[in-house]
């Protein structure tokens, strides 16, 4: 992967993109994240490792990249996909596929799969996937025990900009 660029869109703290950037060497990698403290960690963990092919961006907006970010050949999106609104979606993956290279990889991996009849990322309830989210949301804030009573249907698909009153029980 020589003189290869990658995108690790949503690294959080950076944990995974350390060790792609550490088995990578010769290979630039972009680590964006929307929320500032977990990029915070990351850059840390970067310092410590002396990760020199690695650039760390804090994103604009959940459906926006950085400006800063060349054309890549690998766009990689791993547990973060679900955490976007399904109006972010569609805009993000387009600038996504104009970042990408000809021949590019663009990988979307471990996100929950809405045909299992279980939901145990955020609400830990059971046929969740099945409903229109005006049903779910409700269903989630009644009967979850993850404290999900105050929080709305875009908080619980971010699962990461948390209100002041919300116990993050998860």
């Amino acid at each position: 992967m020589d003189g290869k660029r990658l995108l690790d869109f949503g690294c959080g703290s950076g944990a995974s993109t350390m060790i792609m950037a550490r088995a990578l060497p010769k290979c630039q990698i972009y680590g964006v994240e929307l929320e500032p403290k977990p990029l915070a960690l990351a850059r840390l963990r970067a310092a410590h490792y002396r990760c020199d092919n690695l650039t760390l961006l804090q994103s604009p907006s959940p459906d926006a990249l950085p400006p800063e970010i060349q054309q890549v050949d690998y766009i990689l999106l791993s547990a973060v996909y679900e955490h976007l609104l399904p109006v972010e979606r569609p805009r993000l993956l387009r600038q996504m596929w104009e970042l990408l290279a000809p021949g590019g990889v663009l990988f979307i991996n471990q996100t929950p799969d809405d045909r299992f009849p279980l939901e145990t990322h955020t609400t830990s309830l059971p046929f969740i996937n099945y409903l229109p989210d005006s049903l779910a949301g409700a269903f989630a804030r009644t009967c979850s025990k993850r404290s999900l009573k105050n929080a709305s249907w875009e908080l619980m698909l971010r699962k990461c900009q948390v209100p002041a009153d919300y116990k993050r029980a998860f």
